[in-house]
């Protein structure tokens, strides 16, 4: 099979200053899942060349949501991509060889027109579950994005800020809970990334303590 160009290409991010946040995190993965299927040259396999997303959901013909934007849309027989984010969770890291550890600073501690840099790596998952209405569509849109996602794993860890991002886990096949006529596979995605920043302190801490002697009274 061709391996299809795929452009990582985006609009001026602002990951820089923001870092990745959860609700970040979600938008990276419907981002990267949505441009797959925004146009036919970027799918794989023939069988799924129609499943064009679209903005609008009344006319796309797949569904890329997030869970909680799911509950209120119906998939009417339309195969689909739930995205949900997992816990997160925070590791604190040590700079310096050591000497510097990683945390919030005691703001008292800084020197007036110093700062203290500080970092947390922070590790989570998301999972997206594939729906379709057979088990061998299931199976065929979930390789597809699977595929997608570790053939490009280094070029969106490069460029979404990451320090780790790969495909944990694929479930098994099995019927949707909340309906009876589609079929849903859980993909796992695991990453990782550092939250950095610094702290200034504008004056020293005890500047702004005023302290008045009061003269005895008799």
């Amino acid at each position: 099979m061709a391996n299809t160009p795929y452009n990582l290409d985006r609009e001026s991010s602002s990951l820089c200053s923001t870092g990745l946040r959860p609700h970040i995190l979600t938008g990276v993965i419907l981002w990267l899942i949505r441009r797959h299927f925004l146009e036919e040259r970027t799918i794989q396999h023939p069988d799924l060349k129609g499943y064009i997303w679209d903005p609008d959901p009344r006319v796309s013909k797949i569904l890329i949501e997030p869970v909680w934007r799911w509950l209120t849309l119906r998939i009417q027989q339309r195969p689909g991509v739930v995205v949900k984010r997992n816990s997160l969770r925070p590791r604190q890291l040590a700079l310096g060889d050591g000497q510097t550890v990683i945390g919030t600073p005691d703001a008292s501690s800084i020197p007036a027109g110093n700062g203290a840099s500080a970092a947390v790596a922070m590790t989570g998952s998301h999972t997206l579950f594939v729906i379709a209405g057979k088990e061998a569509q299931v199976e065929l849109l979930g390789a597809e994005i699977v595929s997608r996602l570790i053939q490009y794993q280094q070029a969106i860890q490069k460029e979404f800020l990451f320090s780790r991002f790969r495909v944990a886990e694929i479930g098994a096949v099995s019927k949707l809970e909340e309906s009876t006529e589609n079929f849903a596979i859980p993909i796992s995605v695991a990453y990782a990334y550092v939250d950095s920043w610094s702290i200034w302190a504008e004056a020293p801490f005890l500047k702004r303590l005023i302290v008045e002697a009061s003269p005895n009274e008799g």
